[in-house]
């Protein structure tokens, strides 16, 4: 008997181990498969901003600001063209409903995302009046605002 006769008998000896055997072998590569997706979407999710923009926060979290003071020590560093600041704060609005903001500078905020689109008149109104928020598109569908005081 040749080798490769030997392994095949021993193989359909006992089928259900057969079976199970190679639908562990599928279950590992498709495991692999999925997760090396996963693994490239979150590697990926910084790159469509390319090295443009770069995020500095707190050590402890996003939600613990930096001092206002580290502004210019941050403008000061080659290569930073523009620097811009929000402040992350949680509130509850009505019966519960919680409301997730950041408060930003209009003006430092504008020149740094101008993905961000808007209205010419709603841009100079945003920026002449501090207590105005800014909002989605699907927020102002849903209740009919567009810029509204706080």
């Amino acid at each position: 008997m040749t080798k490769s006769g030997f392994v095949i008998a021993n193989l359909f000896r006992k089928r259900t181990r057969t079976i199970l055997t190679l639908l562990s072998v599928i279950t590992a590569f498709l495991l692999f498969g999925l997760l090396q997706s996963v693994n490239s979407i979150f590697s990926a999710g910084a790159d469509f901003v390319g090295a443009t923009r770069l995020i500095v926060q707190a050590r402890v979290s996003f939600t613990s600001p930096l001092p206002i003071s580290m502004l210019p020590k941050l403008e000061a560093v080659p290569g930073v063209a523009r620097v811009g600041y929000s402040q992350w704060f949680g509130g509850v609005w009505q019966e519960n409903t919680p409301l997730l903001m950041f408060s930003i500078d209009p003006l430092r905020h504008h020149d740094i995302y101008p993905e961000y689109v808007m209205p010419e008149q709603q841009g100079v109104e945003l920026r002449s009046r501090r207590h105005l928020r800014r909002q989605g598109r699907e927020l102002e569908e849903t209740h009919q605002h567009r810029l509204h005081a706080a």
